[in-house]
């Protein structure tokens, strides 16, 4: 199973599809009204709204930017598991925070581009 990663407007084409509604009309109502889209051909697609990591590239309108990543695309080193802390109440307890804090450290496992050895492909227009 691959995991596809894709802007909204990369997914709208396929949300609006009238082969796709009707399939989740029944399966999952829910589905267009979570952003979510499903399974095709084996990618798992996800819909993200973060501009910084993903955008439109190029000067047509027709497909936003994605990601599709393989089996072992990325590796994950965990040096501290993550974990929710609470700040000190400040200003007479009228001022509290919490964050999550863990030490992380992500990587490509393959990074050449060749035949049979791309684990991660990236997805424009132009």
């Amino acid at each position: 199973m691959y995991l596809g990663i894709f802007r909204t407007l990369g997914l709208r084409g396929l949300k609006r599809d009238t082969k796709w509604e009707e399939w989740h009309k029944y399966t999952d109502p829910q589905a267009k009204y979570n952003g979510e889209v499903g399974s095709i051909e084996g990618i798992r697609f996800i819909e993200t709204n973060h501009a910084r990591a993903l955008g439109k590239i190029g000067t047509s309108s027709v497909l936003g930017e994605g990601v599709v990543f393989g089996e072992d695309g990325v590796a994950l080193a965990e040096a501290m598991t993550p974990e929710l802390r609470a700040a000190i109440p400040q200003d007479f307890g009228r001022s509290r925070a919490v964050a999550w804090y863990g030490i992380l450290e992500f990587d490509i496992i393959w990074d050449t581009g060749n035949a049979g050895e791309a684990r991660i492909v990236h997805v424009s227009s132009t």
